[in-house]
C-alpha cells in the first residue's frame, strides 16, 4: 500500500486539465499538466486522445521538474523507452453512458495499475488508480492546461 501511495503521489499528483473537445460525448479528450501544486514545477505535459474507440494518454512535453528521462524500469516493450510519446494510460473504453477502467503506468516503478476516469462538472478529471480494488488506490485530479504550458 505504501509503494503505492509512493508511485502515485510522487508521479501523478499532479493538477492536468482537459482543453478540447472530444468526439466522442463524455470522454475527456485534451492536455493535462502533470507533477507538482500551482507553484511547484511540472514534470510533464499528458495528451489524452482516442484511438479505436479507447482512450489512451501519452507523455508530449516534459516540464522543468522532470526527473524521469526514460523508462527505465518498465517491462518490455517499454523498458527503456523515452519519456516522450510514452502511453501512461491505455485502454478506457466507453461501456453504458460511462468510462470503462483501463490501465495507467507509473514510468518510476515500471508498474502497472488498473485505473477509473472521471469527468466532473468542473472540467476537471478525476482518475482512480488502484490495484485490484478500488478502494486499494488513490485518486488524482487533472485540471485543464491553457495554450501556454510553460506559465502554468
Amino acid at each position: 500500500m505504501q509503494v503505492l501511495i509512493q508511485l502515485l503521489a510522487g508521479l501523478f499528483f499532479s493538477s492536468l486539465a482537459i482543453t478540447a473537445n472530444s468526439q466522442m460525448t463524455g470522454f475527456p479528450i485534451g492536455i493535462y499538466r502533470s507533477g507538482g501544486e500551482e507553484n511547484e514545477a511540472w514534470e510533464y505535459l499528458a495528451e489524452i486522445y482516442e484511438k479505436k474507440g479507447k482512450l489512451h494518454a501519452k507523455v508530449i512535453q516534459l516540464g522543468p521538474g522532470a526527473t524521469l528521462h526514460r523508462c527505465d524500469q518498465c517491462p518490455a516493450p517499454r523498458n527503456g523507452a523515452p519519456m516522450l510519446g510514452l502511453d501512461i494510460i491505455w485502454d478506457v473504453e466507453k461501456e453504458k453512458g460511462r468510462l470503462s477502467p483501463g490501465k495507467i503506468l507509473n514510468p518510476q516503478t515500471g508498474k502497472t495499475y488498473d485505473c477509473q476516469l472521471r469527468p466532473q462538472k468542473d472540467g476537471s478529471l478525476h482518475i482512480r488508480a488502484y490495484f485490484k480494488w478500488t478502494a486499494f488506490g488513490q485518486t488524482l485530479i487533472w485540471r485543464p492546461v491553457n495554450s501556454n504550458p510553460t506559465k502554468q
